[in-house]
């Protein structure tokens, strides 16, 4: 790995990017790119990099490339380069992509050198901020296992109150609380064992028009009938939880990516199966989009990194169509591979220009 900063330059002129491979090398490790499928493809080497991407290339925006870059790897710093303006693309990257800074061509050398040290700042705070996170975390971890052990002689007498803490009052199911405390103790088992975990985000589609149509306590039925129906279907030693709202977790230890889609599967089909009565001789049926990740000690990610990966594969189903299962493989693979999308939502217009 370089010791100095990493800057990834995506441009589809050869001349661009000479320009700034020269302003830029003196100080940091320039890399380059001439379309966006190669940079994102190549980023596993540099997930911390400084990426400035060109708006106008062909195959993908730079706007998408840059939303795509967000989901794939969240710790880079995003600066889109624009030509011209273009409201629509910088309000897209800065909604979608997240990005640090824009600025637009011809520009100053000067002007360049100062937005990447700015954006190199910006990730030195956030690395820094992330390591003292990590030790505070820490910290709290063993403050709570030298609670856990002062306390233990009062466990029994505390063991109701403890379960009513932990449990969500509508569904029964564990609340969000719970489910943090579990994956933190899911953490330590993969690190000691190495045994994978993986994990299943799911969304009630169409939540709020059930509300907004019948009532909350008809939304309340809902929850209650997904709730039971995943209740049912989740394996024995599976840990269910209600996420928050209309949001589930499953979390399936000793399990991998492929045996935790099986698992999503059946608990959707299970869903689809209800018939909610959400209104005195009113019956519906209700169906659930789905997310999968999985992790085990030797590919590296955390299992808060699991939950978030689990999250953004369910919402592209919810983008796709709902009532489906997409893994973290299968959305890696197509933001990695696809060389245009819908994934960026744009208005469709023939005056829109093209790259």
């Amino acid at each position: 790995m370089p010791d100095r900063p990493t800057v990834v330059v995506i441009d589809d002129e050869e001349g661009q990017l000479v320009v700034m491979d020269a302003i830029l090398s003196d100080d940091y490790h320039v890399v380059c790119f001439q379309s966006g499928q190669e940079a994102i493809r190549a980023l596993d080497q540099w997930p911390n990099a400084i990426v400035l991407c060109d708006q106008r290339m062909p195959g993908m925006t730079g706007d998408e490339v840059l939303t795509r870059i967000r989901i794939l790897y969240p710790n880079t710093v995003r600066v889109l380069v624009t030509g011209y303006v273009d409201t629509p693309a910088i309000v897209r990257a800065l909604n979608d992509g997240n990005i640090f800074a824009y600025f637009q061509k011809p520009f100053e050398a000067s002007d360049l050198r100062l937005t990447v040290e700015r954006a190199r700042r910006s990730q030195e705070v956030r690395l820094e901020n992330a390591r003292l996170q990590d030790e505070l975390m820490d910290l709290r971890n063993r403050m709570e296992a030298m609670i856990h052990e002062r306390t233990t002689a009062l466990e029994d007498e505390n063991r109701t109150l403890r379960d009513l803490a932990e449990s969500d009052g509508l569904t029964g199911l564990f609340n969000s609380r719970s489910l943090q405390m579990r994956l933190r103790d899911e953490q330590e088992r993969l690190l000691r064992y190495g045994q994978q975990v993986a994990l299943v985000m799911a969304d009630v589609d169409d939540f709020k028009k059930v509300n907004d149509t019948f009532g909350h306590q008809a939304g309340d039925a809902v929850l209650k009938a997904v709730a039971d129906a995943i209740r049912r279907t989740a394996r024995q030693g599976d840990f269910v939880a209600r996420y928050g709202g209309e949001e589930f977790v499953i979390i399936a230890p000793a399990s991998g990516e492929e045996g935790a889609t099986l698992l999503a599967e059946r608990v959707r089909q299970a869903v689809a199966a209800e018939k909610v009565e959400v209104a005195p001789g009113k019956v519906v049926s209700v169906t659930i989009s789905l997310g999968v990740a999985a992790c085990d000690r030797t590919d590296g990610p955390t299992l808060q990194e699991a939950l978030r990966r689990s999250d953004e594969a369910m919402y592209r189903v919810k983008r796709s169509g709902k009532n489906g299962v997409v893994t973290w493989t299968q959305l890696r693979h197509m933001l990695s591979t696809r060389p245009q999308s819908v994934f960026v939502r744009r208005p469709a217009s023939k005056d829109t220009p093209v790259n």
